[in-house]
């Protein structure tokens, strides 16, 4: 299996954590690029309803902020080739689509953390990303 470049997906959660230090590990081992990705998903409420408050905006802005500078870190120390971006939307759709851009040979991310049914509700990232995946696809166990 050819592993030239990386995609990892970062939300700061424990779970990505434990996905960052598993795509850094495979990286060192096939010399890979890494491209860290971490998706601002609008915040779920009442389909529109309520008007999302820009300080909402702006903490999910420093959140994947840290998240990112958290896991460039780890990137870093370990002497790889980084890339990092943050995007927003939905977070399936755009770590697919950064895949398909940037050619990678390989998604790494996360477990969920949702209940079953936050997940039958929202939906599960991981899953769609497993099911529409064109590139291999490795989820991090639970931390």
């Amino acid at each position: 299996m050819k592993l030239d470049r990386i995609l990892i997906a970062t939300d700061g959660s424990e779970s990505a954590e434990v996905a960052v230090r598993l795509g850094v590990g495979l990286a060192k081992k096939f010399s890979a690029n890494v491209r860290l990705v971490s998706v601002i998903e609008e915040p779920v409420g009442l389909a529109g309803a309520l008007p999302v408050l820009p300080e909402t905006h702006a903490s999910m802005e420093e959140f994947a902020s840290a998240a990112l500078e958290t896991a460039s870190q780890v990137v870093s120390s370990a002497g790889l080739e980084l890339d990092a971006t943050k995007i927003k939307g939905k977070a399936a759709q755009m770590i697919l689509r950064e895949a398909r851009d940037n050619n990678v040979d390989l998604i790494v991310l996360g477990h969920s953390s949702k209940s079953g049914f936050e997940r039958a509700l929202l939906g599960s990232a991981a899953q769609a990303i497993v099911n529409e995946s064109t590139c291999a696809v490795l989820i991090a166990p639970p931390a």
